[in-house]
C-alpha cells in the first residue's frame, strides 16, 4: 500500500502509486466503489486481445440502474457523456461489439506498459476528464479501442469524496481547449448498438458563461424490435416494478423471484423485460418503456401516460387505495374473491389473476417423497408469532424452519437454515413430509391464495394450510386445512398420510393441472394479451398526424 499524508486527487494520486505496481496490468477502483462477485476476471480477459486498450466494468447506481456503460462523444461536438445512464441494466448487453474511445477510470483495466507509455494520468486535471484525456491520448498515439463489460459489475456510489466538483468547470475547460476539434463523435454509433437513435441534441440550463462547459444531451428515439413471425403480438418492452429494495435483503422477497420468473416467462413470448427494484420505480429512462407492470405489495406507483400501465395486487390489499387502483389501465388481483368485491364497491374493472408457479423449479420429479424433513416450513417469523407454526411446534409435530427473525419467538433448535436457495426449495417441499403453509391475515380473508400452495402443490406435496377464503376444492385433497393446534395434532396422529392427502399418483395429476392452469407462462399470456388490447386501442384512438416525441435523458 501507497499512503500519501495529503490527497493529491485522482490523477497525480494513481502516478505517483503506480511505481509500486510491478504486475501486467493495473487497475483503477475509485473508493466509492462497490463490487460484485465475478467483476474482474472479464476486465482482465478482455485485454487478451492486443486491440483492447483498457475495459471498464457496467457501473450501477445502487438503485440497481446505469451509472456508466462508457464515454460517448456527441457527434455534435462539445463534452461527452456516460452512456445509458439512468437505464436500466438490462440495456447494456447490446454492448458486446461496441468500441469506445474513452472510459471512466472509476473501474478500469488496462496494460501497465500501456500506462506508462502515456506518462499516467495528466495531473493537469483534478477529478475530472483525466481518464477521458487518457484515453483520447492513446488512441491517437496507436491503433485499438477500448470496451465495456456488462458481466463485470461494480456498484458506484457516486461523488462521495468531499470537494469532488470543485474544479469541474476548470477540468472540462482544459479538456475542451486540448481536444476541441478532434473529438471523436461517435455517439451515434454507440446508441444504435443498445438500440436507440440519437435525434439531435440538445443543452439545458448552462452551467457556466462559456457555454461550451455544458455537455450536450442526446434526444433519443428508441429503435423498435420487429418479430417477423408474429406480427400482431410485436416484441414490447416492460418495466416489472418490484417493492423489494435493491440490496441483498431482495433474495428474501418472494416479490423478488416471483418478478424474475414472471420476466422469463414474457421473455419467452418474445417481449424485452427489465426489474426495477423500489429505488428505480421512477426512474428518468422509463418514458422509453411500452409496459409498465406493477407487482403491487407494500409499495404504491403512480402512474405516467404514455405507457400501458397494468397493475397486479399480489399482496397487501388493504395498502391500496381506489385512487391508486382506477389510476391503472388494467388492474388484476391475486384473489377471485377481492377482485369481484373491489368491483363492485369500486365501480371499475378488477380482473382476477391468481399467483402462479413455475413446472420446472417446482415439479414432482425434483425428489422422491418421505425422504426429507417430516414438517417443512420455509418462510420468516414475520418478527410476529405465526399461528401455524405455533400450533404445530405446540401439537408436537418435528418442524424444521428455514427462515430468518425466529430467535426468541419459537423455543431453539427448530431453525434449521436462515435460508433456503429458490432452486432448491421445490426439491425440499416435494421431498417433505408435509409442508406447512400460511397468510396474511388480510390476505388470508380477502382471498389471496398465497404463492407457497400454487409452488408446494406444483411439487406434488401434501400441504396444511389455514383456512382462505376461496380456496374451495382447488388444490384437491393435496391441500388440507387446519383451522387450530387440535387439526394439527390430528394431522400428526395419522398413520398413512396419503389416506388424507391422496397418493402420489393423485397429488401428481393435481401437480399437472397446476402446471396447466397456473404457471407464469400462463399468466403471461393474460398480460400480454391485456397489454396489446390497451396499446391497440389507444393507437386507434389517436389523430392520424400525430407522431411520437422523442425523449430525453440525462
Amino acid at each position: 500500500m501507497v499512503g500519501n499524508a495529503v490527497n493529491h486527487g485522482f490523477a497525480l494520486g494513481n502516478n505517483l502509486a503506480m511505481p509500486a505496481a510491478n504486475g501486467e496490468f493495473l487497475v483503477f477502483l475509485n473508493n466509492d466503489t462497490e463490487v460484485t462477485p465475478g467483476w474482474l476476471d472479464p476486465l482482465i480477459e478482455s485485454l487478451a486481445d492486443p486491440a483492447v486498450l483498457g475495459a471498464q466494468a457496467l457501473l450501477l447506481y445502487p438503485d440497481g440502474t446505469i451509472q456508466s456503460a462508457g464515454v460517448a462523444f456527441p457527434s455534435c461536438g462539445g463534452l461527452p457523456h456516460a452512456l445509458l445512464q439512468g437505464f436500466p441494466r438490462r440495456d447494456a448487453n447490446g454492448l458486446g461489439g461496441a468500441r469506445f474511445s474513452a472510459l471512466t477510470a472509476a473501474a478500469l483495466a488496462m496494460r501497465r506498459r500501456d500506462f506508462l507509455a502515456m506518462r499516467g494520468f495528466d495531473a493537469l486535471f483534478r477529478n475530472g476528464m483525466e481518464d477521458v484525456d487518457l484515453g483520447l491520448r492513446m488512441i491517437s498515439e496507436r491503433d485499438g479501442s477500448f470496451v465495456v463489460r456488462p458481466d463485470a459489475v461494480v456498484v458506484h456510489h457516486e461523488s462521495k469524496t468531499p470537494g469532488r466538483f470543485a474544479t469541474s468547470l476548470a477540468n472540462r475547460r482544459i479538456l475542451l481547449d486540448r481536444w476541441r476539434d478532434r473529438m471523436p463523435g461517435d455517439d451515434v454509433e454507440l446508441w444504435s448498438h443498445v438500440g436507440y437513435e440519437v435525434v439531435r441534441h440538445d443543452v439545458g440550463e448552462h452551467v457556466s458563461d462559456d457555454r461550451r462547459l455544458t455537455p450536450p444531451v442526446p434526444i433519443l428515439r428508441r429503435v423498435p424490435t420487429i418479430t417477423a413471425t408474429e406480427p400482431e403480438r410485436p416484441s414490447l418492452r416492460w418495466a416489472i416494478k418490484n417493492p423489494a429494495p435493491n440490496d441483498p435483503s431482495a433474495e428474501f422477497w418472494g416479490d423478488t423471484h416471483f418478478a424474475r420468473l414472471l420476466a422469463a416467462a414474457l421473455e419467452g413470448l418474445g417481449q424485452q423485460v427489465t426489474i426495477d427494484h423500489r429505488p428505480a420505480f421512477e426512474r428518468a429512462s422509463g418514458t422509453f418503456d411500452d409496459v409498465v407492470l406493477v407487482l403491487r405489495g407494500v409499495a404504491p406507483y403512480r402512474p405516467q401516460y404514455g405507457q400501458v400501465n397494468l397493475g397486479w395486487l399480489i399482496s397487501h390489499p388493504e395498502m391500496l387505495s381506489r385512487h391508486e387502483a382506477s389510476s391503472y389501465d388494467r388492474l388484476f388481483a391475486a384473489s377471485a374473491v377481492w377482485a369481484d368485491a373491489a368491483s363492485r364497491a369500486w365501480g371499475i374493472r378488477v380482473d382476477s389473476l391468481l399467483q402462479a408457479t413455475d413446472p420446472v423449479l417446482f415439479n414432482p420429479d425434483r425428489a422422491r417423497p418421505d425422504t426429507g424433513h417430516p414438517v417443512l416450513f420455509v418462510g420468516s417469523s414475520r418478527r410476529m408469532v405465526r399461528p401455524i407454526v405455533r400450533d404445530a411446534i405446540s401439537a408436537g409435530m418435528p418442524v424444521a424452519i428455514f427462515g430468518r427473525e425466529w430467535e426468541g419467538i419459537i423455543p431453539d433448535g427448530y431453525v434449521k437454515a436462515e435460508y433456503l436457495g429458490h432452486d432448491a426449495v421445490g426439491a425440499a417441499y416435494r421431498a417433505a413430509g408435509l409442508v406447512l403453509n400460511d397468510h396474511w391475515e388480510d390476505m388470508r380473508t380477502a382471498g389471496f391464495l398465497s404463492n407457497r400452495l400454487f409452488d408446494a402443490v406444483g411439487s406434488g406435496a401434501r400441504v396444511i394450510t389455514d383456512d382462505v377464503a376461496g380456496l374451495g376444492t382447488m388444490f384437491g385433497r393435496s391441500v388440507q386445512v387446519a383451522r387450530d393446534q387440535a387439526d394439527l395434532a390430528s394431522f400428526a396422529a395419522l398413520s398413512d398420510l396419503d389416506e388424507v392427502f391422496g397418493d402420489d399418483a393423485e397429488r401428481r395429476a393435481v401437480a399437472a393441472r397446476v402446471h396447466a392452469e397456473h404457471s407464469f407462462a400462463v399468466r403471461a399470456e393474460v398480460l400480454l394479451d391485456a397489454a396489446l388490447e390497451i396499446r391497440r386501442r389507444v393507437i386507434s384512438a389517436a389523430p392520424r398526424d400525430a407522431t411520437a416525441l422523442a425523449s430525453q435523458v440525462g
